[in-house]
């Protein structure tokens, strides 16, 4: 929320906003297939 806040109180375009919020979502995708399964989730 602050950010944002702040992204739209410098720049005033809800599409850099966008953008800037896009990229944890990105980030989450990576995280995703480098973490490896669980040994007991294998197992079965």
């Amino acid at each position: 929320g602050f950010v944002s806040a702040g992204i739209m109180a410098t720049v005033a375009d809800w599409r850099w906003t966008m953008l800037v919020m896009v990229l944890p979502a990105l980030l989450v995708f990576w995280v995703r297939r480098s973490v490896p399964e669980s040994p007991l989730y294998l197992v079965s």
